[in-house]
């Protein structure tokens, strides 16, 4: 997934601002709703399907979106670290 959304900030402005603590605007809700996962929320570590059961979310993953500055090129920057 990590792969994944890499490939999907590559392609969106650098500039755009997120909201981490939004279960449903976050940025990988962002991510899930642009690359058609189906999600009801984002719990931080998991998300709730949309039959009600939770899937787990890679730390890499959400250790890109939860630190500051909360950019999406500063997202892509800190995922292709913990990619490497």
């Amino acid at each position: 997934m990590l792969k994944n959304f890499i490939a999907w900030l590559e392609t969106q402005p650098p500039e755009t601002e997120y909201e981490y603590i939004s279960n449903t605007d976050c940025l990988i809700a962002r991510f899930f709703r642009a690359t058609g996962e189906p999600f009801e929320k984002v719990l931080g570590w998991s998300y709730v399907r949309p039959d009600g059961s939770e899937a787990l979310i890679s730390q890499e993953l959400t250790h890109a979106c939860a630190s500051e500055p909360l950019t999406y090129g500063d997202a892509l920057a800190r995922a292709r670290k913990v990619a490497q």
